[in-house]
């Protein structure tokens, strides 16, 4: 009974890859938008967020609504508080109507208090749903949604 269960590995393989592959060029810029986020964030880089970020952005995160100037701020002091040694954000849909696109997926994140000697990293996930509006021929950060996800308790 091995082959039935190898041949359906095979298949969801090849319908993985090829969902990947068929990605049409607006949602590959898409992708990789949130991909120079990412390393943007790492970097604390300001302009980034300044210049690709809409004047209207507005994120929803920890129960509180942010604006574009909020995460400005949050970009200039978060390595105060908490230092990230790891950010792996994986997209797993984007869509696109016009001059507008909404990207969902996880971000799975490795923090670390740098006030505490010897802290003991965190580890976590949280959902993004984004949403993006073209401006010109670069796409802008417009709204973003990020919560939490829970790990599951035992039972």
């Amino acid at each position: 009974m091995k082959t039935p269960r190898l041949l359906l590995n095979a298949l969801l393989f090849t319908l993985v890859a090829s969902t990947a592959a068929a990605r049409t060029p607006e949602e590959q810029s898409v992708i990789d938008f949130i991909d120079a986020y990412d390393r943007a964030y790492l970097a604390s880089d300001v302009a980034f967020v300044d210049e690709n970020f809409h004047s209207d952005y507005r994120v929803f995160v920890e129960g509180e609504l942010k604006t574009k100037a909020d995460a400005i701020q949050w970009i200039k002091t978060k390595d105060a508080t908490e230092r990230t040694l790891d950010l792996s954000t994986t997209t797993d849909r984007v869509r696109i109507a016009g001059d507008m696109a909404v990207a969902t997926g996880t971000i799975a994140w490795k923090t670390v208090n740098p006030g505490k000697e010897n802290a003991t990293p965190k580890t976590g996930s949280e959902h993004f749903t984004l949403v993006m509006v073209k401006d010109g021929n670069a796409w802008r950060a417009w709204s973003e949604q990020i919560s939490d996800v829970k790990a599951a308790k035992p039972q």
